[in-house]
């Protein structure tokens, strides 16, 4: 996912007509790794950067949106848990009770510190708890130039603390109060001349043909199975449209499938399909495509 983010944002920073980013955050963390890998893009963006946090910001999803130009977030957004942790696996007792012997050849003491078959010795124990240490003070030093807070300031929201979106503007680590509708307008005001804008969605939808071909289970297939499969999914994709009323439990089912194999979601199909569905409104802290699948589960 982290790759996917990183490309897209780099393809982003060498389009001349794109003058800002509204980045959508819904992420409870991860590898440090694919959070630097995106903050460090974000922060080469050389366009603004507006941050939009759904149903969670938190560790490296709100370490990645750290140096933003301006941060929104629900007031129940789970925000914050500015932390480290690392787990290391010791296996060596279950290898030795089975049998199994494991020999390291390395170039220095603690090369083989990450293998499950080497043992937490004292000094390995040491070196994890220091390197998760220098991470630590790594993410407090970047929400401290972000943010605009000293280090001491800091460490009294983090140390793997939660808020929630209320609370954390409370704590200056976000900005406003408010869902991706209001960042996107904050963008449009602020960064364009006119206060208006074309508004593109990153990474763009598959063409038609990518579309076929995730249906297909292949990379590709004869030009007249394409044309079934598209036929298909027009003539299925027509029943529960004209009219809804009319759509068979069949059709339904099938529509469902497609959604499931990958496609993507529409805002009119979910119009349509809510109309068949138990649930009484959408959620409104999640994103489309997460409240589509609360229709599709609860349909009859």
């Amino acid at each position: 996912m982290a790759k996917k983010v990183t490309d897209t944002l780099r393809k982003i920073k060498k389009d001349d007509n794109i003058k800002a980013v509204v980045l959508r955050v819904d992420s409870s963390g991860g590898s440090v790794i694919a959070s630097e890998a995106i903050y460090q893009e974000c922060k080469d963006m050389q366009k603004p950067v507006v941050c939009s946090f759904s149903n969670m910001a938190a560790s490296g999803g709100y370490y990645l949106a750290a140096h933003s130009d301006r941060i929104f977030a629900l007031p129940t957004t789970i925000t914050g848990s500015i932390g480290v942790f690392g787990v290391k696996f010791d296996a060596t007792g279950l290898a030795r009770d089975y049998g199994v012997s494991v020999e390291h050849i390395g170039t220095g003491e603690f090369s083989a510190s990450n293998s499950m078959f080497h043992p937490m010795t004292p000094k390995v124990e040491a070196a994890f708890k220091r390197k998760m240490n220098e991470i630590y003070d790594g993410f407090k030093g970047i929400v401290a130039s972000g943010r605009s807070l000293s280090l001491k300031e800091v460490e009294a929201r983090a140390q793997g603390r939660v808020w929630t979106g209320r609370e954390a503007l409370d704590q200056s680590l976000v900005d406003e109060l408010g869902g991706l509708d209001k960042a996107i307008s904050y963008a449009k005001v602020h960064y364009t001349k006119t206060g208006d804008a074309e508004l593109e969605y990153w990474p763009k939808p598959p063409s038609i043909a990518t579309f076929i071909s995730k249906l297909m289970g292949s990379d590709g297939g004869t030009a007249s199975s394409e044309v079934d499969v598209m036929q298909q999914l027009w003539s299925q994709w027509s029943g529960v449209m004209y009219p809804p009323q009319t759509a068979s439990e069949e059709d339904l089912d099938n529509i469902v499938r497609f959604i499931a194999s990958g496609s993507i979601a529409s805002p009119a199909l979910f119009g349509v399909l809510s109309k068949y569905s138990r649930s009484p409104e959408p959620l409104l802290t999640i994103d489309g495509n997460e409240a589509l699948k609360v229709a599709l589960m609860s349909i009859e």
